[in-house]
């Protein structure tokens, strides 16, 4: 009804209201938008790339209260002198007419690494600063495994500090914020065979590894660092964490609720759990809850705060079409299930709206359930392959303030609009086509009244585009 959308705009707009994008996929939700004042329309579609051989866009981006999008960057330098592969660690940022403001370089040291990664970028209003981690790979048991946090200002891109290296901080692939603390959490290198242990002592290194892994490698940490300064809170360490793990973070009361994967190993194994700790504003932090879920590694998550539940996807490496529900109170189970992809599919998100219902996405079609897990809509199928095992990008539906969910098909070709009310297509928009094959390497978000998403050709050469929101939504 119409009283019933009004109900879901107002509602969705207070959601919004937070002018911090404080976690991958901008909020506790995952609904990755960004509410700002509107700007000229007339500005249609532009795209950025870096003009040299290769150039990478690493993880998600940030936008800031004023629509600024702020790209974690990888510009490579094919060698060096010596023969080794150089990386310069950035943040480009460019503003909704698609102008490129400032470019913060040189965030962090690559010489002793063999591969850098880079974290999603968080944005602070209250600061107006933006923050990224890096990490060297841990691909190479020859190089060093170290990493940092950065902060940089958001009008200029200068440095305002840098964290210590964290030497167990291998695979650090997402951060959350609150208002005054930063959160990150790695150290497990993926690649080893490590057994599971819940009890929160030192992980042990199957012995068929060990003469290729230092011990001390495979020690998992969470970190807690001041905003102000950089300075770190506290570091606790907990068995196997990393593995592309997304982290959130919600207001819960008067606190913080911060949601990480722990005992997670890479490959055919479903073996993760869910932590919880509770955070004061301070930082101060105790376990609240440890759910046994057997996550895989690339679970993803988003909260409906007010409903007290946490949706999830088991994963890379999960048992296909199965999706969950924890109370976030007790991290009890309230519906562990298949959902409602076709058989052989993955769900990847979800994206959740302020009525408290969870979005996903099969690739080739949506579906929404509510709180209970149960069949809210699905809508019809698009093309014959949804994500599968093979899909290493399965991206998440994103929610339009407008009454609209928004996805992308399996072959990263067309964008779909449809109704959040029913499933049912109200309109698409296909991408300007490049000349080489291509995938998009990350959900598309939206800011104010434009769509943004990133496309990566053979996973070499990134490029970011920008379209008024009306191609797609008339």
């Amino acid at each position: 009804t119409i009283m019933a959308r009004c109900l879901f705009l107002s509602l969705f707009a207070f959601q919004l209201a937070s002018s911090d994008w404080t976690q991958q996929y901008g909020d506790p939700a995952s609904t990755n938008y960004k509410d700002i004042d509107t700007f000229d329309t007339n500005i249609s579609v532009w795209n950025y790339t870096y003009p040299g051989q290769y150039s990478y866009i690493y993880n998600s981006p940030a936008v800031s209260d004023k629509g600024v999008v702020f790209l974690p960057f990888l510009k490579y330098k094919p060698y060096s002198e010596n023969g080794d592969a150089v990386y310069d660690l950035e943040i480009r940022t460019f503003s909704p007419n698609g102008t490129m403001l400032w470019i913060a370089s040189d965030l962090g040291t690559d010489k002793d690494c063999g591969t850098i990664f880079l974290t999603n970028a968080v944005y602070s209003s209250k600061r107006d600063q933006v923050f990224i981690g890096w990490t060297c790979a841990a691909d190479f048991t020859t190089h060093k495994k170290h990493g940092q946090i950065v902060a940089v200002d958001a009008q200029t891109g200068e440095k305002v500090w840098h964290s210590p290296f964290l030497y167990d901080a291998n695979d650090m692939s997402r951060i959350v914020i609150s208002t005054d603390v930063l959160y990150a959490s790695g150290g497990y290198d993926c690649w080893k065979d490590v057994s599971i242990n819940e009890k929160n002592t030192k992980p042990q290194i199957s012995t068929n590894r060990l003469k290729h892994a230092e011990k001390k490698s495979n020690i998992s940490q969470i970190y807690a660092f001041n905003l102000d300064d950089g300075k770190m809170i506290w570091v606790k360490n907990y068995a196997q964490v990393g593995c592309t793990s997304q982290i959130k973070i919600a207001p819960v009361q008067d606190e913080y609720l911060v949601t990480i994967p722990v005992n997670l190993t890479r490959g055919l194994y479903l073996a993760g759990s869910l932590l919880a700790l509770k955070c004061d504003k301070d930082g101060q932090c105790t376990e609240k809850w440890l759910n046994k879920l057997r996550l895989s590694w690339g679970a993803t998550f988003a909260f409906s705060i007010k409903d007290s539940v946490l949706y999830g996807a088991y994963g890379f490496a999960g048992n296909p079409d199965l999706i969950f529900g924890l109370d976030i109170d007790t991290g009890k189970t309230v519906f562990s299930s298949r959902g409602y992809c076709d058989p052989g599919n993955y769900p990847s998100g979800p994206a959740v709206d302020e009525q408290g219902y969870a979005y996903y996405s099969c690739g080739n079609r949506v579906f929404a359930v509510d709180t209970t897990g149960k069949l809210i809509w699905k809508s019809k199928q698009y093309g014959k392959t949804g994500y599968t095992f093979y899909n290493h990008q399965k991206l998440s539906p994103i929610i339009d303030p407008h009454g609209y969910i928004i996805f992308m098909d399996t072959a990263s070709k067309v964008l779909y609009a449809l109704s959040s009310s029913d499933g049912s297509e109200k309109s698409s928009y296909t991408f300007p086509s490049l000349e080489k094959a291509n995938e998009c390497s990350e959900p598309p978000f939206i800011v104010g009244n434009r769509i943004y998403w990133i496309i990566a050709q053979y996973y070499v050469k990134y490029y970011l585009f920008s379209a008024p929101l009306t191609h797609l939504i008339n």
